[in-house]
């Protein structure tokens, strides 16, 4: 179990081989992250890319071959940068998966940048691109999310393994970037989800703390009335 605290990043990122990339971690399978942005444009050619993190599994193994013990914890952490990936890419996570059986967690956070999905069925969300089993509270976007096909303001797409932890999103906003124009074949979000098959099958309501709302309404305090134990994200930190 690992410690990332207290860092961030403003260069870009970028690889050309198909590991998982982030601006502050590229991949994790357990572990915390806490008070850590990044301000550089990462992007990829693996699987999942995001602002943060790329690669957030709880259930999986890591490049290096070693699989999680336990849970995540992302907690204060923010991106800027533009990130642009195939399959899994999110302004804050490409992918967060906690295991069936344990919470992991990913609140207080924002993303500002373009978030771009680049292959026909890869998953674009604001926040996070692909998520199961796992909770999302306090986040908010204004990139605008781009794609062909899943594409979210705040998810690409959620998933569920049928264990004791459903996943679930809470306290969530987005709005439009009424100044991007996606290239030809492409765009943008217009829902808070890519999609909602997992809502739609098992019959769960999206929370009505998951709004869409204005560019206006995202510099109001009462947007944000209903967010409860939040902290205000990462400004200061150690160079990654």
């Amino acid at each position: 179990t690992g410690t990332v605290t207290n860092s961030y990043n403003t260069g870009s990122i970028s690889s050309t081989e198909r590991g998982e990339v982030g601006g502050i971690v590229g991949a994790m399978t357990d572990g915390t992250i806490t008070n850590a942005y990044n301000t550089g444009a990462i992007s990829g050619n693996g699987v999942c890319i995001g602002g943060v993190v790329g690669y957030a599994d709880a259930t999986g193994k890591d490049s290096s071959g070693y699989y999680g013990s336990g849970s995540i914890s992302i907690s204060n952490v923010y991106n800027t940068g533009a990130v642009t990936g195939p399959i899994q890419v999110g302004g804050v996570a490409g992918r967060f998966q906690g295991k069936p059986t344990q919470v992991s967690t990913l609140t207080d956070a924002y993303n500002t940048g373009t978030v771009f999905a680049e292959n026909e069925q890869g998953y674009a969300g604001g926040v996070v691109g692909f998520l199961k089993d796992a909770a999302v509270s306090n986040v908010y976007n204004t990139g605008a999310v781009v794609g062909q096909t899943y594409i979210g303001g705040l998810l690409g797409n959620i998933s569920y393994s049928e264990g004791t932890i459903k996943p679930s999103i809470n306290n969530a906003v987005w709005t439009e970037n009424p100044d991007y124009t996606p290239k030809e074949g492409y765009s943008t979000a217009k829902d808070s989800m890519g999609s909602t098959y997992y809502y739609d099958h098992y019959n769960v309501d999206i929370p009505a703390t998951v709004i869409k709302t204005s560019w206006d309404a995202m510099k109001q305090a009462s947007t944000f009335k209903d967010w409860t134990g939040t902290n205000a994200v990462a400004t200061t930190g150690n160079a990654g």
